[in-house]
């Protein structure tokens, strides 16, 4: 991405990514929080105190898309929560 950036740069172009963290959808919720999954304990360490939703991920992707962000490429934005704040896992 980083070249994607630097190359598309000189046309106008950005890069962005957006890394979207646990978000709470009907597929999350059967498999990664279920009972017998490993990430289920690792959902309530994640600062903010919730699961990531849809709605949060796109809203990431509209500011990267948009006017406000006019002076980024090469840039990762990270959603979720602040849980890469704490890996490999909760505050002591």
């Amino acid at each position: 991405m980083l070249r994607f950036a630097a190359e598309g740069a000189a046309h106008g172009v950005r890069a962005g990514f957006v890394g979207p963290g646990l978000v709470d959808t009907e597929g999350s919720r059967g498999e990664l929080l279920a009972d017998t999954h490993s990430m289920r304990d690792t959902a309530r360490h994640i600062p903010l105190g919730r699961l990531g939703t849809p709605q949060d991920i796109v809203e990431a992707a509209v500011f990267l898309a948009s006017e406000d962000a006019a002076h980024l490429s090469g840039t990762h934005l990270v959603v979720d929560g602040g849980w890469s704040a704490v890996l490999p896992g909760p505050l002591s």
